[in-house]
């Protein structure tokens, strides 16, 4: 005859596996998951640098690209991304002539709409915007809201081309901005990108 306290270790011990074996049974032998992901490209627009020195604003071309991994589905989720920003300044005036990178790495929160019989989904995020600009520290809070079409898959995640809109609240310190030092106004800008579902590949 089994112990009564043997009996009950064994039924806490079997029912605490339960998700492990429940997860196990989910996952495909041999293989493993790959997370989703978007690559895109950033267009930032109106983008001036200020300069103390001189106490002149100048305008400047930028463009820059990255990689994001948006979690969820539909609802809210936790999202992050790496990009690389390149900031090109020309006047003769101050006498500044040349550019320096941004690379910053996104942080936050996103929301993605379920999907609609139109196939587009809303999306916005709040994230905090870490990184280097021209060899210095920076962080600033951003907001993104954009649509995105959605492509049909078998696991009905984010996928498909995705245009959105993203503002920079704060201004960037930068100690070398094509040669003196400036500060990034904060911005306006296009985020133009395509989101690859999720799939499984060979161990």
């Amino acid at each position: 005859m089994i112990c009564p306290v043997r009996r009950t270790k064994a039924l806490v011990l079997l029912l605490a596996l339960c998700p492990v074996f429940a997860q196990a049974a989910a996952k495909k032998p041999g293989q493993t998951w790959e997370p989703s992901g978007e690559t895109y490209f950033v267009l930032p627009l109106a983008q001036n640098v200020y300069y103390p020195a001189n106490d002149r604003e100048v305008s400047a071309d930028a463009w820059g690209f990255g990689y994001r991994l948006p979690v969820g589905r539909e609802g809210f989720s936790r999202s992050a991304a790496l990009q690389l920003q390149r900031v090109s300044v020309r006047n003769a005036a101050i006498g500044v002539d040349g550019g320096f990178y941004l690379l910053e790495i996104l942080a936050g929160g996103e929301y993605i709409s379920p999907t609609n019989p139109a196939g587009f989904r809303l999306t916005a995020s709040a994230m905090a915007d870490f990184g280097l600009a021209g060899g210095d520290l920076f962080m600033a809070p951003m907001l993104t809201l954009g649509a995105l079409y959605q492509v049909k898959n078998e696991y009905d995640q984010p996928s498909g081309p995705h245009l959105s809109l993203f503002y920079r609240f704060t201004e960037v310190h930068v100690g070398d901005a094509a040669g003196r030092a400036g500060k990034l106004r904060p911005v306006i800008g296009l985020r133009l990108g395509y989101a690859f579902p999720g799939f499984w590949v060979s161990k």
